[in-house]
């Protein structure tokens, strides 16, 4: 259990029982008189003698963090993963902290730990990648509550790191990629549907109304003429009347050709 006293200082108290103590602003100081908790002290100079019977034990109560790290558990699906945790605690009663617990290091790295194993074991792994927040929550609750009696204040436990082996983070890979080409062939039927629907309401249209059909040909008719270089041929449905010139004009016609003809021969 060596590695939570890395983050645990500020919960490794100073012995002094002979010199001068300081007491910061920051810090939380319990005096002992034969053995014999009086209380604690406040920020200030204190003198001690050797000869004397009177100790000092002094906290850093600032605001701390401990990180648990490598722990690797089982989620209840069976799926193995290794999480970082980190809490952030401080000290609020140093007199408690002194009367009830002799390691408060060990003991609030396993506070952490044990809860952690507890909420893991409760949740599948979908849950936990995809609720870390409520989990943090849930884990901030528990190890509070228990951290308060022993004059330790913890404002917050989350997940710092959330490692997957590399199986597992192939096969998640996997089912990502499939929920998306599904979610994309799901779009592309959509799209599709869409298109005939259309289709079938405009071929409805054009049996009700075959004269909008009609106007259609004309429309694109009109389109490409408007460009220059095409030919367009145009059927004519039989049945349908062709003007045929009158009388006059065929008059107009022959007197014209025979004005041409006179005056070839004159020349």
């Amino acid at each position: 259990m060596e590695q939570h006293f890395a983050g645990i200082y500020a919960l490794t108290p100073r012995h002094h029982r002979s010199g001068r103590v300081v007491v910061h602003d920051y810090e939380r100081a319990v005096e002992f008189r034969g053995g014999v908790s009086r209380g604690e002290l406040g920020p200030g100079r204190y003198r001690l003698w050797f000869w004397g019977d009177r100790e000092i034990v002094v906290f850093d109560a600032r605001r701390a963090i401990v990180t648990v790290g490598n722990q690797k558990l089982l989620t209840s699906d069976g799926v193995t993963i290794t999480l970082s945790i980190i809490c952030e605690y401080e000290i609020t009663d140093a007199a408690l902290l002194m009367a009830r617990i002799a390691d408060a290091g060990a003991k609030l790295y396993e506070e952490v730990q044990l809860a952690t194993r507890e909420c893991v074991a409760q949740r599948p792994l979908d849950e936990l990648l995809t609720a870390r927040a409520p989990l943090s929550e849930e884990l901030t609750q528990a190890v509070a509550q228990s951290a308060l009696e022993y004059g330790v204040m913890v404002a917050r436990v989350a997940i710092k790191d959330f490692v997957l082996s590399n199986r597992v983070r192939d096969l998640l890979m996997k089912e990502v990629e499939a929920r998306h080409l599904a979610q994309a062939g799901l779009v592309g039927a959509r799209e599709e549907i869409a298109t005939l629907r259309a289709l079938s309401n405009a071929a409805r249209l054009t049996r009700q109304s075959p004269e909008l059909l009609r106007l259609r040909e004309l429309e694109i008719a009109r389109a490409m003429a408007s460009n220059s270089g095409n030919t367009l041929i145009w059927g004519v449905p039989p049945g349908t009347p062709i003007p045929v010139a009158s009388s006059t004009n065929k008059a107009e016609a022959q007197n014209s050709d025979d004005t041409a003809r006179e005056i070839l021969e004159d020349e």
